[in-house]
């Protein structure tokens, strides 16, 4: 996964903050997915557990800051 550019890694880059579209807490993209052209993302669920999963691009923004 690393260093392989696929059209999700030239959208975000590892170490962006992103959100979902639809709202939600901020999420820190880590690379590619296991699924080719999504994104992995993780982020602190409310009691402070790491989460982590997969987004199709076009589902993520980047978040303000």
């Amino acid at each position: 996964m690393a260093g392989r550019k696929t059209d999700s890694m030239s959208k975000f880059k590892a170490g962006d903050v992103v959100k979902l579209k639809s709202g939600g807490t901020s999420m820190t993209v880590q690379g590619d997915g296991t699924t080719e052209g999504w994104v992995y993302c993780e982020w602190l669920s409310s009691d402070g557990k790491k989460q982590g999963s997969q987004f199709h691009p076009d589902m993520l923004e980047l978040a303000r800051s």
